[in-house]
């Protein structure tokens, strides 16, 4: 069986106490160490991993976790007594409920145990990569959720594992990363299976753009923000400004999660304004909100925005706050503030 010991960039030390801990439980396992000090991809290391990789079942570890020798004879177990519907096991507190989903703890920690065929289903197979998921962190309790959508977890009720002693830094901004990032990755897909809504025969209330010129890996995220949105009368235009990277195919590939979603493909780059005065010829909704290929959506975003424009029947234009982050060399976002507006644009300023 292999076992993940997600390391990111924490201190060697704390990996290397995970890794003892759990030779001296299952001597036979085969460990792989997922680390961003190179700037790789989270995801796409464990992807890989398990493509190649014959085994049914894996399991998952949070580097400076302690293994206790417990898990050995849980394991055993329950990889006997499982369900076909099941994805794999989660750990539960003394309650019963399962702490690894929402813990107390600085990050969420996810599932425990995995089967390999849960992994690869939902609109997005395998771990989320960083243009799906941002934010390495939480790609476990991320994955768990998409999982859970379709399959069943399993609760192990024994303390098997000890948390890690040392915590995020301060400048990571854990507990206001949390507040901003899990509303979006816990809420579900609406698509047209899950909202009954026929994008052909009904115009949506808004009308969402996208214009990417080169910014082909930032479009996943951005898409996926959308597809959150607990309003659901929306239509996604997703612009190739004649880009010159893999642009085009990510387009093409989530044109196909949802009817909702188009694609629309300029043959050159004639620059934002243009890209976006093309999107308005094909939108059709009352109101068009214009999003950056870098930027997301929180998941009550259209529902709120909408809200204030009904309160405001003169209103042309409606805004509101945003929350700034900074792209680390690694790729890591770290949130820098939240800035923001006025409640009332004057027309003499504009």
């Amino acid at each position: 069986m292999l076992a993940f010991i997600l390391a990111r960039d924490t201190p060697p030390y704390l990996y290397r106490q995970t890794e003892r801990s759990l030779l001296s439980v299952l001597p036979g396992i085969k460990i792989i160490v997922i680390s961003t000090v190179q700037g790789g991809d989270c995801g796409e290391q464990i992807n890989n991993a398990l493509a190649a990789s014959g085994e049914d079942w894996f399991l998952t570890f949070i580097a400076g976790e302690i293994v206790k020798p417990a898990l050995a004879g849980q394991l055993e177990h329950w990889l006997r007594t499982v369900h076909s519907d099941t994805a794999g096991a989660v750990l539960d507190d003394a309650s019963g409920s399962p702490s690894s989903f929402l813990p107390e703890a600085s990050v969420p920690r996810g599932p425990v145990l995995w089967r390999k065929e849960a992994v690869w289903s939902g609109h997005f197979p395998g771990f989320p990569t960083r243009s799906e998921c941002p934010f390495d962190q939480y790609l476990f309790i991320d994955k768990q959720h998409q999982v859970s959508q379709k399959w069943k977890w399993r609760p192990l009720r024994e303390e098997l594992l000890i948390p890690s002693p040392l915590p995020p830094p301060p400048w990571l901004k854990e507990p206001e990363t949390r507040k901003w990032i899990l509303p979006l990755l816990l809420a579900n897909d609406h698509d047209d299976e899950t909202v009954g809504h026929d994008s052909h025969r009904q115009p949506p209330r808004i009308s969402i753009v996208i214009s990417s010129y080169n910014d082909g890996a930032y479009l996943p995220w951005s898409v996926r923000s959308v597809l959150a949105q607990s309003f659901s009368e929306w239509e996604l235009i997703l612009v190739d400004d004649g880009s010159t990277d893999d642009t085009a195919q990510i387009i093409q590939r989530l044109s196909g999660i949802t009817s909702r979603i188009r694609g629309l493909t300029l043959p050159e780059n004639r620059g934002k304004s243009h890209a976006l005065n093309q999107a308005l010829r094909e939108a059709r909704g009352e109101w068009v909100l214009e999003l950056d290929a870098d930027d997301w959506l929180a998941p009550g975003c259209c529902a709120e925005l909408l809200e204030g424009a009904e309160a405001m029947p003169d209103a042309a234009v409606v805004w509101a706050q945003h929350v700034q982050w900074q792209e680390r060399a690694n790729k890591q976002l770290v949130l820098r503030s939240v800035s923001r507006q006025a409640p009332v644009m004057s027309p003499k300023i504009c």
